[in-house]
Order: C-alpha cells, then sequence, then structure tokens
C-alpha cells in the first residue's frame, strides 16, 4: 500500500494516535478513507471521459499501444487526389520549360 512496509505503517499510527488522540483519530481516519474514495473515484470518472473521447481517446490508445512495444493500429487515409488536378498543373509548375 503506498510502497509502505508493514513497520512503517505501525509507526505513522502510533504518530497519528499521540498528535490526534483517541477522541479524534477514527473521526479522521473516516474522513480521510472517503477523500481518498472520492479521489478515485473522480480519477475512474476522468479516465472515462478521456476514452470516450474519440480524438483523445485514440491518441491515449495509440500511446499505450506504444508503451507495450506494440505498433498502434493503421488509421484510415484520405483519398489520394486525381493526376493532374493538384497545384503542379494549376501553376505551370508541372509544365515543360519553354526556350526563352
Amino acid at each position: 500500500m503506498f510502497g509502505l512496509g508493514g513497520w512503517e505503517i505501525i509507526i505513522i499510527a502510533i504518530v497519528a494516535l499521540l498528535a490526534l488522540g483517541p477522541d479524534k483519530l477514527p473521526d479522521t481516519a473516516r474522513k480521510l478513507g472517503k477523500g481518498i474514495r472520492d479521489l478515485k473515484r473522480q480519477t475512474r470518472e476522468l479516465q472515462a471521459t478521456i476514452e470516450q473521447d474519440a480524438q483523445i481517446g485514440e491518441a491515449v490508445r495509440d500511446l499505450k499501444a506504444a508503451l507495450r512495444g506494440e505498433d498502434p493500429p493503421p488509421r484510415p487515409r484520405r483519398p489520394a487526389r486525381a493526376a493532374g488536378g493538384g497545384e503542379a498543373s494549376r501553376d505551370g509548375a508541372g509544365a515543360p520549360a519553354q526556350p526563352g
């Protein structure tokens, strides 16, 4: 739990008992537990919202796949322009040079 060992938790409990006293300790522990539960709930809600958003969710999935060492799923490509309909034909860049 939070990277703490058994002895560390016991020391923290003893210090809390000495600092708060036996009367306030149960109420403080309840408030702390409720705060942690609320924080976890809000974290889950935020994660669900992010995953539901199309753009952000796709980016998060790609990032997770990259962190796992997988290739991201292929994205659909936009259709290519028809030959002769691009910029080169409009400004004359694709035309042969004229002798001067």
